[in-house]
């Protein structure tokens, strides 16, 4: 509802100042100049509203949060020291969602201290319940159901989490 409002003032504005432009009696160099300045500017705007139209907000446990997106198995380093000696360092693969939008994940005041608000989420990792197995579905469009929760331990490759209670194909 918010960006259909938004939407529509852009455009009635960009309306207005068109036929305001038509007007032969009150162009000027300025005008023109203007309209350059406007013109980036709208368009910039509509690009703007455009990126936030694919945003979605979710929230952190204990809400239950369902999304789409493809499942990649991606190489993270672990102990001892991270990747900061790849050569020595344990070799872990995870597994991680790529959301069809890009995501916001929002602390809600019964979020513990890790669950802080993070916005522009690409990619997420997936923490897969005992009964939920991920590997059939590596490299394809899923759906995915589960709580989300923030990063806590140097096995958490991204930011925010997801404890995955339910799985399928898409």
């Amino acid at each position: 509802m918010r960006f259909t409002k938004q939407l529509f003032w852009l455009l009635f504005i960009t309306c207005f100042l068109e036929s305001c432009s038509n007007n032969s009696e009150v162009k000027s160099t300025t005008t023109s100049e203007t309209e350059k300045v406007f013109t980036q500017r709208t368009a910039d705007s509509l690009a703007l509203l455009k990126a936030t139209a694919n945003f979605q907000d979710y929230y952190f446990e204990p809400s239950v949060s369902t999304l789409t997106g493809t499942l990649r198995v991606e190489l993270y380093y672990g102990p001892p020291n991270f990747g900061e000696t790849p050569e020595t360092d344990a070799k872990e693969y995870s597994y991680i969602l790529y959301p069809e939008k890009v995501i916001n994940v929002i602390q809600t005041s019964e979020s513990s201290y890790f669950n802080v608000t993070t916005k522009d989420i690409t990619k997420f990792q997936l923490a897969p319940m005992e009964q939920v197995s991920l590997k059939p579905f590596v490299d394809k469009r899923i759906t995915v159901t589960g709580q989300f929760y923030g990063s806590h331990t140097g096995y958490h490759h991204t930011d925010v989490l997801m404890a995955v209670s339910k799985a399928e194909k898409q």
